[in-house]
């Protein structure tokens, strides 16, 4: 049974945050981050790159800064301003944490919420040491609750900056040497970015390419054959075509049987058939509905 870990309400930002932002204020940002490096523990010093009008550069030099990961009170605060608006630097130095192997797991796993927060239309409320202590299976369900504290900044964010997060998230997911709390971080993100949660006992298999791996046999009398070629179970969504739709929702295909080289779950479905993997259809049919 996979675990289902719901993060949500609870990150405490403080008024600091919370209140409404504000920038460019003619602060000297050199001076600010020079400071922060200094006494990293001092809030209000922190605080002071909010009114940065670099605020995007500003804030990815401090997120880089290792060396105050291991004051995770301050680290994680330098997140919290960060995810207020979606800035292309950031964005670019939130990836690069993330991929970075050699990263402190706190960084990279404040770097893959921050992606996620950025991800969401109205943001997310995250506790991120719940991350780094968590034990469970990576792949697990994750629900994410709306902040709706986060903005668009004043820089340009790339135009497929969701689905880079996307790309990223499924890298790190397949990297089985990354911690288990950064690898469901990942988890996350990549059920955000695709617009989808999974449900409790759901199997998700991060390596399964459906162009190669799965195939969709129509047969008669609107039945289905989904099948599967991989070594290991995968989730897949049936669409509803409408909400009460027979047959829909989340469906575990079993691991390829031994000798035969794939495995068959039969599903009867009234209508045009539609399977996603990950948010996105990887096949789809019209039933056909021939007498058999």
């Amino acid at each position: 049974m996979q675990s289902v870990v719901t993060v949500a309400v609870g990150v405490i930002l403080g008024a600091v945050v919370s209140a409404s932002p504000m920038r460019g204020q003619s602060v000297p940002c050199d001076s600010v981050v020079a400071h922060v490096l200094l006494d990293p523990t001092n809030q209000d010093t922190v605080a002071l790159v909010r009114k940065c009008s670099n605020w995007g550069t500003t804030m990815a030099t401090l997120l880089e800064r290792y060396s105050l990961a291991s004051d995770t009170a301050t680290y994680g605060f330098l997140f919290d301003i960060a995810g207020l608006y979606r800035e292309p630097e950031t964005f670019s130095a939130a990836k690069a944490i993330a991929a970075d192997g050699g990263a402190p797991a706190f960084a990279r796993i404040s770097s893959l919420l921050l992606l996620a927060n950025y991800a969401s239309p109205d943001g997310v409320d995250i506790q991120r040491k719940m991350f780094v202590t968590y034990s469970g299976n990576p792949t697990g369900g994750c629900f994410l609750a709306p902040s709706g504290l986060v903005q668009d900044g004043t820089g340009t964010m790339p135009s497929d900056f969701v689905s880079q997060s996307l790309t990223l998230s499924r890298t790190v997911l397949n990297d089985g040497t990354a911690p288990t709390g950064v690898r469901f971080a990942a988890s996350c993100l990549h059920w955000l970015a695709v617009g989808d949660t999974i449900p409790t006992g759901v199997v998700v298999d991060f390596s399964f390419n459906p162009a190669t791996q799965f195939r969709l046999i129509t047969q008669c009398g609107s039945n289905f054959v989904m099948r599967n070629y991989t070594p290991g179970p995968v989730a897949v969504y049936i669409e509803p075509n409408a909400s009460d739709t027979p047959g829909s929702g989340w469906t575990t295909l079993p691991p390829r049987v031994s000798g035969v080289g794939y495995s068959d779950v039969p599903v009867h479905f009234p209508a045009t058939i539609v399977i996603k993997y990950g948010g996105v259809i990887i096949a789809s049919a019209a039933n056909n509905a021939t007498p058999c």
